[in-house]
């Protein structure tokens, strides 16, 4: 994972929103709990991440660009 690129990243989506970055890590931990449990989605959640796995969103961000970079 490159810390830089989702550290860009979290700071681009503050000042996007307007908010800090610690607010859109807690904003983005409340979203992935959420795709978590939601049930419809369990198998692409557990292809993305791994089953019984919450990732924390620096390693949401990440795997999010893996898959976009592809």
């Amino acid at each position: 994972m490159n810390n830089k690129i989702v550290r860009q990243a979290l700071t681009r989506i503050a000042e996007h929103e307007g908010i800090s970055e610690n607010e859109v890590l807690m904003e983005m931990q409340r979203a992935i709990l959420e795709g978590y449990n939601n049930s419809p989605a369990r198998q692409l959640w557990e292809d993305l991440f791994g089953i019984d796995t919450i990732p924390r969103p620096e390693e949401f961000i990440a795997r999010m660009m893996y898959i976009v970079a592809k």
